[in-house]
């Protein structure tokens, strides 16, 4: 699979979480969580920060543990995952940086109008290749409901046919049983 640098870690876990991936066309991908019960995901990779943390927000709300809670050998994570777990591991009496102010976040660079376009058009792109893979999708599961209602109509023919078969076994039964008698 070509993906991207950012999600390579995102998709070895879940493969290693028993998600199947699939890949859907170019950049798009399909993920099958192992309860079936959860809602697939669909996801394009994207060097966009914003695309990372959007599909692992919709791969958790389907049951993605991120970020992993042990290492990449099935060992437990050695490595605390929260600022409040770091706190207290390390301890300085007369710490010379205690009243220094955080630092202004640097602002995000101004792109230009051309840029902005490109970036626009490459968003434009993805959306339709989402809307496309996903109208598959929808094609693939009426093709199932269709032949699962075919399979249901014959399914009914043939109990039909069952019954008329009993029936006529036993009125033949009856009618042998009441000479007898």
């Amino acid at each position: 699979m070509g993906i991207k640098k950012d999600f390579r870690g995102i998709v070895a876990e879940l493969e290693d979480q028993g998600w199947e991936i699939s890949q859907i066309s170019g950049t798009h991908y399909r993920a099958t969580p192992p309860d079936k019960e959860k809602p697939l995901v669909h996801f394009s990779v994207s060097a966009d920060p914003r695309a990372i943390k959007n599909t692992v927000a919709d791969l958790r709300r389907s049951g993605f543990v991120w970020p992993p809670e042990r290492s990449r050998d099935g060992a437990p994570d050695s490595q605390p995952d929260s600022s409040s777990e770091l706190e207290g591991l390390f301890e300085v009496e007369n710490d010379p940086f205690a009243d220094e102010v955080e630092p202004t976040p640097t602002p995000e660079p101004t792109l230009t109008h051309e840029e902005r376009m490109e970036q626009l058009w490459s968003e434009l792109k993805d959306a339709k290749g989402y809307r496309d893979m996903t109208a598959e999708h929808v094609r693939a599961c009426e093709e199932q409901f269709e032949a699962a209602r075919r399979a249901l109509e014959e399914a009914k023919v043939e109990h039909e046919r069952a019954s008329e078969t009993l029936r006529g076994k036993k009125k033949a039964f009856d009618e042998t049983f009441g000479e007898a008698a």
